[in-house]
């Protein structure tokens, strides 16, 4: 299994789509963007739903360990899998620009893994939701829970 730095910063040289590494297009993007915009007041927000909200945590770390600390940078994570150890989370907190709200249903299992037991570990502030609770839904699967974190009106199983 590739740790989720190593799908952050990999190349792939025969990717028919891009060979450049996730780190490399987003630093790339941002630095234009950065520069685009220098004389308005800056923020940054990242977001995404499971594996991209992974890549969100990384991306907006990578950010202001580098040197992003001018303007604020917050990640608004969807069932976000645990993305590192809690070194890791102890560096976050280092940088008070850099804010990780993470949003997920409460019976949803990717927000349990890789697992506390490989010393993985939730970066950010929780927001739990309980779907089966509001009536919004029942009877579904937690695996449903997972893919409703982006939907704003859920729709009841096939």
């Amino acid at each position: 299994m590739k740790g989720w730095l190593t799908i952050y910063t990999s190349d792939d040289p025969n990717s028919p789509l891009t060979k450049l590494s996730s780190r490399t297009q987003f630093q790339n993007k941002i630095k234009e963007l950065v520069n685009q915009y220098k004389d308005d007041k800056l923020s940054i927000i990242l977001t995404g739903h499971s594996l991209g909200t992974s890549l969100s945590v990384l991306s907006g770390f990578d950010l202001v360990e580098n040197g992003i600390t001018g303007f604020p940078i917050a990640a608004f994570v969807f069932g976000c899998p645990q993305v590192g150890n809690k070194a890791f989370n102890e560096r976050i907190k280092q940088f008070p620009n850099f804010k990780i709200l993470h949003i997920k249903n409460k019976i949803d299992l990717i927000p349990l893994y890789p697992s506390g037991l490989l010393g993985y570990v939730n970066s950010g502030i929780d927001l739990e939701i309980e779907y089966p609770k509001s009536g919004v839904t029942t009877g579904a699967s937690p695996w449903y829970y997972h893919g409703l974190a982006y939907v704003a009106r859920p729709y009841p199983p096939i």
